[in-house]
């Protein structure tokens, strides 16, 4: 079950092209996980896009890397990038997300996955 809608719109370059833009509708949060983890709201939402855009469910499956951009998860969340960046350390210091040493690229931990998309499965069933 999807708590974070995420729709797909085509934007023009600065060359004039269409680029993919990825924008997230909503994030629903768990308060009482989110305080477990020791987390604050935006380093919640921060996982949560780094999760969906790294391909949700599937994430396991395909790799899970979020190959988007601090500015465009920002864009995305309506916070400034020093915001993202800051979360992004805390998550990595919390290690409910990975950093690729080669790429930079962000994914979700085990821990995150445990922790917040499982209960979000189960969530989802007993609806």
């Amino acid at each position: 079950m999807a708590f974070q809608r995420i729709t797909e719109k085509y934007v023009e370059s600065k060359r004039g092209d269409l680029k993919s833009k990825y924008q997230i509708g909503y994030t629903l949060i768990f308060h009482k996980i989110r305080k477990k983890l020791g987390i604050t709201i935006a380093e919640y939402c921060v996982a949560e896009i780094i999760y969906h855009l790294g391909g949700g469910i599937r994430s396991r499956e395909i790799g899970g890397w979020c190959y988007a951009s601090k500015e465009t998860i920002a864009d995305n969340l309506g916070f400034n990038k020093k915001t993202i960046t800051r979360a992004v350390k805390r998550l990595l210091e919390l290690k409910l997300l990975e950093k690729n040493p080669e790429t930079r690229h962000l994914r979700i931990t085990a821990k995150w996955y445990a922790e917040v998309v499982r209960l979000k499965e189960n969530v989802g069933r007993k609806a």
